[in-house]
């Protein structure tokens, strides 16, 4: 994971949310700091955040976005 940072992720929480953006930080717990973040439910935008930290132990995947 070390190697995504600074790629675009998707993050995947338990609780069916979902959140985009830049990485710019993770650690082995799975904590992630992701800036420029955008907050979905269900495919449909909720919300824009500058900055968000995600706790590991609410974390169901990270997806890598690659970009062509």
């Amino acid at each position: 994971m070390q190697k995504a940072t600074n790629k675009v992720v998707s993050v995947r929480l338990k609780s069916e949310l979902e959140y985009r953006g830049k990485m710019s930080n993770v650690d082995p717990y799975m904590n992630v700091i992701l800036v420029d973040a955008v907050e979905s439910e269900n495919g449909a935008p909720k919300a824009n955040y500058g900055k968000v930290v995600i706790r590991g132990n609410n974390v169901l995947y990270i997806r890598i976005e690659d970009r062509l």
